[in-house]
């Protein structure tokens, strides 16, 4: 008897206070007979993407109501190379901007942090939004944290997030 696999994704948009952070994907995986799968094969297809659609639409949904989201890159790191991660949150619906450290980051880290704050807060003033969502790299993380911590972002950022390299 030959058994075949039947795979449901189920997308789903975490949040906090309706705005959108994370997206986890899970799939389920379902044994059936090869008669099983043929006979449900056409209806799993319908309720997956039915369901891809809803999740789809809902996490767009939520991301045009989320705070702005900043890249902060690392040393050298020019705002072309961060294009990528960028791009990607727009395709999700969120409004992106990248922030270029002063100096490619050869320089001190606390006035590349007040350069930060600068921006951040030009961001706030052109969307109206309130608070804003940092995405950071390498060095962009060390003049982030300063700027949450020293120079009041905490205020001003909602959710922090760094990324490195493993």
């Amino acid at each position: 008897m030959a058994v075949d696999f039947l795979v449901r994704v189920v997308a789903a948009a975490g949040s906090r206070h309706g705005v959108a952070a994370t997206t986890a994907v899970a799939a389920l995986l379902v044994p059936a007979t090869a008669a099983q799968a043929s006979t449900h094969h056409t209806a799993a297809a319908t309720a997956s993407a039915a369901t891809a659609s809803t999740a789809d639409t809902n996490q767009a949904i939520a991301a045009a109501g989320a705070n702005p989201v900043i890249v902060v890159g690392g040393l050298i790191g020019i705002s072309i190379a961060y294009e990528p991660i960028a791009a990607r949150l727009r395709a999700d619906g969120f409004r992106v901007s990248i922030f270029q450290l002063p100096n490619l980051g050869f320089g001190d880290i606390r006035e590349s942090a007040c350069a930060l704050a600068t921006y951040v807060d030009q961001v706030r003033a052109n969307t109206g939004a309130a608070k804003v969502d940092l995405v950071t790299h390498s060095e962009g993380g060390l003049v982030s944290r300063w700027y949450v911590k020293f120079l009041g972002g905490v205020d001003k950022d909602d959710h922090y997030l760094s990324l490195e390299r493993r």
